[in-house]
């Protein structure tokens, strides 16, 4: 074991790039071009914060954001150790060319964009301990991975989402309570074959999610636009049948709704017997302070479903999601699914159960959002840097993307369509609109991608807005 008393970094004060992902940046290509070995140890966050003239904390990032990427091997009481040499890993340290760029993992990885919102890094996924999981369920309970043992789903994952939702989500549910899903899609599909019917009307939020409209109007349902502003979505009409909601972190806007807009919806689903959908998919992701209770927490009247996904939160491929309904709905819900089984797998069920009740999903979710929030605040940099402290963004604490508003002269699908020419994966506001005409914007991603792959893409990022 090699120890180093001290190390010479570089790093510039005026770049727009935070200095703890210059910092990790720097000892990253240090590790691949094989100038610090496999088993070196680092110094202290200390001395290297002294040597520097840095703060410590911002080296301590630096050292956790390697350690979550797996270059580093963080040892307590002895200190910060490379795990990585150059002939193994120098190929993933650069970031290839934005025509060829793909991760590592081969899963759906190959087709995403720098810079496209609403998709999770497949790099980031536990794979190891995942199939640890899987293997250790296919030895002890291997009818659990072709038959469910209740047609709600698996009895223990849907006790582990119980758990999961009353810690993290401020909802206190029985496992009786949740329906498992092949995600949010299926949930929200499931729910208004069985309560809707033709004519009736839904309130969905514009711009909003769109499969929502798509899934009405299959089903001869009535569309009813509420507009999003700072507080969130327009209440509804009084004779609205339901309200499909993304209170807790609007898409694609962003932005959480206050408690006295979220008061007024539960009182208008009260007064009018309307149901309020919560749409949660990715309200785990808040980067300040601990998630925005759920709206379904706060329901004293049980007129709120949620539902919620693992698409997000762990991998879209595995195609779990679930519902929480009030009691009074379980035995209709029931009837419905006994004639249109579920479609979400089986063989997940059971190793998800138990990889969030050995408490390894709620590791994996708060590596992620660690990860995800340095990578944001890269994001924010850069586009501080092109447009200037007014910045015309929607720049709230959590989420997968950064809105950017524009003026009614900008045509965002042509600019949407010239960044894709450049490799990026921008997306057009006016694509989630519809009805009234919305401001025209771009949706920014900062997920998919690690800062160092997002650095080759900043130039060009850069001179698209300033453009």
């Amino acid at each position: 074991m090699r120890k180093l008393d001290s190390i010479t970094l570089h790093f510039d004060r005026a770049s727009p790039i935070p200095i703890t992902h210059q910092i990790a940046n720097h000892l990253r290509h240090m590790i691949g071009n094989g100038d610090l070995k496999t088993n070196t140890r680092l110094p202290s966050t200390r001395s290297l914060a002294r040597d520097l003239g840095l703060s410590r904390p911002t080296i301590v990032a630096a050292y956790e954001q390697l350690a979550a990427e797996g270059f580093l091997d963080g040892r307590k009481g002895a200190g910060h150790f490379v795990t990585m040499n150059r002939i193994q890993n120098f190929e993933t340290l650069r970031a290839p060319p934005l025509h060829q760029r793909s991760t590592t993992r081969e899963l759906t990885a190959s087709a995403i964009r720098l810079f496209q919102p609403c998709v999770s890094d497949p790099q980031l996924f536990p794979a190891k301990e995942w199939a640890q999981t899987v293997s250790r369920v296919a030895r002890r309970f291997p009818e659990a991975l072709s038959f469910s043992d209740h047609m709600f789903g698996d009895h223990r994952l849907r006790a582990a989402i119980a758990v999961h939702v009353e810690e993290w989500r401020g909802i206190r549910a029985s496992p009786d309570q949740i329906i498992i899903t092949a995600g949010t899609e299926d949930a929200i599909s499931l729910l208004l074959e069985t309560l809707g019917r033709p004519g009736m009307k839904v309130g969905m939020e514009n711009p909003g999610y769109l499969p929502v409209r798509a899934i009405a109007s299959r089903l001869g349902m009535v569309a009813e636009w509420l507009s999003v502003g700072a507080s969130g979505a327009e209440l509804p009409s009084e004779n609205c049948d339901f309200a499909v909601l993304t209170p807790s972190h609007q898409f694609p806007l962003g932005g959480a709704m206050p408690l006295e807009r979220r008061s007024a919806f539960l009182e208008w689903a009260n007064r009018n017997d309307a149901w309020i959908i919560e749409d949660d998919y990715d309200s785990e992701f808040r980067y300040a302070g601990q998630p925005i209770p759920a709206m379904a927490g706060l329901d004293h009247n049980e007129r709120t479903i949620y539902v919620g996904t693992f698409s997000k939160t762990f991998s879209p491929d595995i195609r779990i999601g679930y519902l929480i309904v009030p009691n009074v709905l379980t035995d209709r819900l029931a009837t419905v699914i006994s004639e249109r089984p579920l479609r979400a797998s089986v063989m997940p069920q059971r190793p998800l159960a138990e990889f969030m009740e050995d408490g390894a999903f709620h590791r994996h979710l708060r590596r992620v959002r660690r990860n995800y929030a340095q990578r944001r605040d890269a994001l924010l940099g850069i586009i501080e840097a092109a447009l200037g402290p007014q910045l015309p963004t929607r720049a709230h604490k959590g989420g997968m993307q950064i809105a950017i508003a524009m003026g009614d002269r900008f045509d965002d699908q042509a600019l949407s369509q010239r960044a894709a020419k450049l490799g990026l994966g921008l997306e057009p506001l006016s694509k989630y609109c519809a009805g009234t005409r919305c401001e025209p914007g771009l949706l920014i991603g900062f997920c998919a991608h690690s800062i160092e792959q997002m650095e080759a893409g900043f130039p060009i990022l850069a001179r698209l807005l300033n453009a």
